[in-house]
């Protein structure tokens, strides 16, 4: 009963954070603007850690969060495409830096915590392992796919215009998933998790559409709620049937979950110091947590599971806090030092 007291405690906790402050949207700007993707990561942050529990620690509220833990990466990727569409789009000479600036934020933290990993096994283990300095996380290397993919297309689209481009854009996203499933029987990188891509560039090219479909009333929300709910217990029943529920159901589930806190969400403001916290550091904490985790599964393997829960969940942030805070002025120092700026008005203005 403790365990599950204390686990349940972390997301309670990051939810009064949460509340703290919002407010309703009068202007209706704030759907989906910068500030409101930092507010999602940083709420995703806590669930990143209780999703990837080792066994021997997990508790049956855990593992009922687990279940669904995919639909968090399902959101970075789509904050991920939808971000690169737009700012390709909107933003002067963003393709000219393309490179240089998003190789320096995705590459630089990867680094700093490879490091940090490769003293940590050393302390474990008491053995040097060059391959945590040069391990690539499988987060980092589908957005390097699609880095490549999207350029590619991009300057592409002269011979064959904008709405093709989006189309193979989002076949190509589509099809890498697909293939990731049928031909990787063992460890898979995210197929299911990347079509959060293909929700990125279709809310980026029909937001006016989909901004009005998530404005909430109660049938809406009730309806999403239903299917949530109908679509979650099949998954939970049937999710290691092949194909059909283990790859396309687990889809739509995590679509239409991703709609549901739309609903929820797109008619309030939110965020504050501690949600931006959390936003800020919401890769690194990706990046960090499975080393959190081995290192206090290897010094208190004894210790209890929601204690354990807690343990990591306080020092996966504060470590990620440190990396973040190194390599941001690294960062700042290789990307390119003129500002690019807005051609047009954001559409969430």
């Amino acid at each position: 009963m403790f365990d599950f007291v204390l686990t349940a405690l972390l997301p309670l906790i990051m939810l009064v954070f949460l509340f703290y402050g919002s407010k309703k949207d009068t202007k209706g700007n704030f759907f989906f603007s910068k500030d409101y993707t930092t507010v999602l990561k940083g709420l995703c942050c806590i669930f990143i850690v209780i999703g990837h529990t080792p066994d021997m620690y997990k508790n049956s509220l855990q593992d009922m969060m687990s279940s669904f833990g995919y639909v968090r990466v399902t959101l970075f990727f789509m904050m991920t495409g939808y971000g690169i569409s737009l700012c390709a789009d909107r933003k002067v000479g963003y393709m000219k830096s393309f490179w240089r600036n998003r190789l320096a934020s995705l590459l630089v933290p990867g680094i700093l915590v490879n490091i940090a990993s490769f003293f940590i096994h050393r302390y474990i283990y008491n053995i040097y392992e060059l391959k945590y300095l040069f391990f690539i996380d499988p987060y980092i290397s589908v957005l390097l796919q699609y880095y490549v993919f999207f350029y590619i297309v991009y300057y592409g689209k002269r011979f064959y215009g904008e709405k093709a481009s989006n189309i193979i854009l989002i076949t190509g996203v589509t099809l890498s998933s697909f293939l990731e499933y049928v031909l990787n029987d063992g460890f898979r990188a995210w197929p299911y998790e990347r079509m959060g891509i293909v929700w990125g560039i279709l809310l980026y090219n029909n937001f006016d559409y989909i901004k009005k479909f998530v404005t909430p009333n109660a049938v809406k929300v009730l309806t999403f709620l239903f299917l949530s709910l109908i679509l979650g217990v099949l998954y939970v029943k049937f999710k290691y049937v092949y194909f059909w529920c283990e790859y396309l159901l687990k889809i739509v589930l995590g679509a239409v979950i991703v709609i549901f806190i739309f609903l929820l969400s797109s008619n309030r403001i939110w965020g504050n110091k501690i949600m931006s916290f959390f936003g800020d550091i919401f890769y690194e904490v990706f990046l960090s947590h499975m080393i959190i985790i081995h290192f206090v599964e290897a010094l208190m393997p004894q210790v209890p599971s929601g204690e354990f829960i807690l343990i990591v969940a306080v020092l996966t942030i504060a470590f990620s806090a440190v990396i973040h805070y190194i390599g941001k002025p690294i960062i700042s120092s290789i990307r390119t030092k003129k500002s690019s700026s807005l051609v047009l008005e954001n559409k969430n203005n």
